[in-house]
Parts: structure tokens; sequence; C-alpha cells
């Protein structure tokens, strides 16, 4: 199964999309406006995010526009931030 999170930023931005051991799938980043420091990741990470704040990271450099994260395999979603990025 695959799920698609669109979001509106206004510019540069890093996300956090909290992490867990028990994902067992990728996240792939993409946008018309703007490029990725990593396109696409492992959605596993060595901790989980309720425990130890564990993240999976991506620095978006861009205009204002849409992003779309596209989440496949098995993927734990506790949380997503977006923290300016100046």
């Amino acid at each position: 199964m695959e799920i698609k999170i669109n979001l509106q930023v206004a510019g540069i931005l890093l996300l956090k999309i909290g992490g867990s051991i028990y994902s067992n799938g990728t996240i792939t980043a993409s946008s018309a406006t703007g490029d990725f420091d990593l396109t696409s990741q492992n959605a596993m990470t060595g901790g989980n995010f309720g425990n130890d704040g564990s993240t999976v990271d991506f620095l978006y450099v861009g205009d204002a526009g849409t992003i779309t994260f596209d989440f496949t395999g098995t993927n734990y979603i506790p949380y997503i931030e977006n923290c300016l990025y100046l």
C-alpha cells in the first residue's frame, strides 16, 4: 500500500518525520518548486520517536509550493514537524 501526504510550504525548511524501529518501508520526497537533500530514505530508525525523539529528516530548498511524501511498505508516522530553516 502506498500513502501520499501533500504539504503546502512557504519556502526553505527542514521536515522531521517521527521514526520507528518497526517501520519497514521507504519515504520518498518530491516537489515541482524545489529540491531535497535526500529524495528517498529508509523509514526505519534506530529508536522510536515516542521514546527518544528519533526522526527521518528531509531538507527542502525551494520556493513556496506543494511538497509530496510517498510512503511505501510499512511505515509508522507518529509525528510530522516543519522547522523553518534559515
